[in-house]
């Protein structure tokens, strides 16, 4: 059974959320100082990676959509 095209970019923009909710996180903390601008660096690094979202990604059919996902996160990433 396929996902309808409605369904398939629910879920898209659900996994976008979810990734652009935990680098809110991680600028979050840079700005209240909880963490250095080293560890932000260290912990954002996976997020501008297409491989490693590839590699978070559960679902096979969603794994097409890491690119657009780092290239969307790449405007969310502080620059220190």
């Amino acid at each position: 059974m396929s996902m309808s095209k409605e369904s398939q970019e629910l879920t898209q923009g659900k996994l976008l959320e979810q990734y652009e909710s935990k680098l809110k996180e991680l600028n979050h903390l840079l700005d209240e100082g909880m963490l250095s601008p080293d560890e932000y660096k260290e912990l954002v690094q996976d997020f501008t990676d297409v491989e490693a979202i590839k590699a978070d990604i559960k679902e096979e059919k969603l794994k097409v959509f890491a690119e657009m996902i780092v290239n969307h996160l790449a405007t969310l990433i502080k620059i220190l």
